[in-house]
């Protein structure tokens, strides 16, 4: 939605940004998750030393980085009034 607005239609858009607002973003948090927490493979720590040999790299911790792209989308297809 950041990098090719016109694919998307806006009610769609509007509704995927409010699902990663709800469910991936937690309050006073700084990244968006990679999996819903309430997802049995849901593994909100990533440790590339631990056992999992970082296997769940993409099953739910919190990475800073796509919340630029977030926030990009949010600005394409939110209304904001002043």
């Amino acid at each position: 939605m950041a990098v090719a607005p016109e694919l998307f239609e806006k009610t769609q858009a509007q509704e995927c940004i409010k699902i990663v607002e709800n469910v991936l973003m937690t309050e006073g948090a700084m990244g968006i998750k990679t999996l819903d927490p309430t997802d049995r493979q849901y593994k909100g720590d990533y440790d590339n030393d631990d056992e999992t040999r970082g296997h769940n790299y993409h099953q739910g911790p919190e990475w800073v980085w796509p919340v630029g792209f977030f926030l990009i989308s949010k600005l394409n297809f939110c209304d904001y009034q002043n």
